[in-house]
């Protein structure tokens, strides 16, 4: 690829897909901010987050591994609300479920 082409395409990256990208950040960014500061007792806050085709690595491995990863999806959901009284400042997991797949496409979860 020769230097003002590879120019070309990021400036293109830059002024249209990583724009967007940042706006849409800063937006949420904002939006959460407010959210919280708005949050009364009572009231929650959830996030969701899911993260597709993670892949799985090792600290060592051999370069035929590169292309040859498991994937997994994570579905994450974080509940934010004031703490009661009665609990203590311990940042508690209520609930972690695996769920796995066996690898035949149609056999479901």
């Amino acid at each position: 690829m020769l230097v003002p082409e590879f120019r070309r395409e990021m400036k293109n990256y830059i002024t249209n897909i990583f724009a967007i990208h940042d706006y849409v950040a800063r937006w949420q960014a904002s939006r959460f901010r407010l959210s919280m500061s708005r949050l009364n007792k009572g009231q929650h806050v959830w996030i969701f987050d899911y993260i597709e085709d993670f892949s799985c690595f090792s600290k060592i491995e051999l370069q035929q591994d590169y292309f040859n990863k498991r994937q997994i999806g994570i579905f994450i959901v974080l509940v934010i609300r004031h703490r009661r009284p009665e609990e203590s400042l311990e940042t508690t997991v209520s609930e972690v479920r695996v769920i796995q797949y066996d690898g035949n496409v149609g056999s479901g979860y």
